[in-house]
C-alpha cells in the first residue's frame, strides 16, 4: 500500500538538511519560491522512491503561522507523497539524519 509521509526535524537550515537528502535522493532537487510554502523550497520529482519529495520550513513567515501546528517544534519538514518505500525511506533518512521524526503517515487505497 502507498504513503504520504511527513518527517520533521528540529534543524532549521534547509541548506543542511538538503545537503544530507542529497546523499540519499541525488542531487536533482529543484529549488522553488513560495509565499504558500512560506519561501524558498527544495522539491525532487518522480524519483524511484516517491512521486514527489518536498522539504520545506515548517514557519511559513508569509502568513505567519506554521504548516503542521501541531509539531511547532519541528523547523523543516520533509514531504515524502505517494511512496511503497515507506519503511526504506524512513531506514535512509534515519542514517543520515538520527533527530528526524515521523509525524504523520497516510495510507493511499488504491481502491478507491
Amino acid at each position: 500500500m502507498k504513503t504520504n509521509d511527513v518527517y520533521g526535524l528540529e534543524e532549521p537550515d534547509l541548506k543542511k538538511v538538503l545537503s544530507s537528502m542529497i546523499s540519499i535522493f541525488g542531487n536533482n532537487f529543484q529549488t522553488r519560491n513560495s509565499h504558500y510554502k512560506g519561501g524558498t523550497y527544495y522539491t525532487l520529482q518522480k524519483t524511484q522512491y516517491a512521486e514527489s519529495i518536498t522539504l520545506q520550513a515548517n514557519f511559513n513567515k508569509y502568513e505567519n503561522d506554521y504548516e503542521e501546528k501541531k509539531f511547532e517544534h519541528y523547523k523543516s519538514l520533509i514531504y515524502i507523497n505517494t511512496t511503497n518505500h515507506c519503511d526504506e525511506i524512513k531506514k535512509k533518512l534515519r542514517s543520515i539524519e538520527p533527530d528526524i521524526f515521523l509525524i504523520n503517515r497516510i495510507y493511499i487505497d488504491n481502491n478507491q
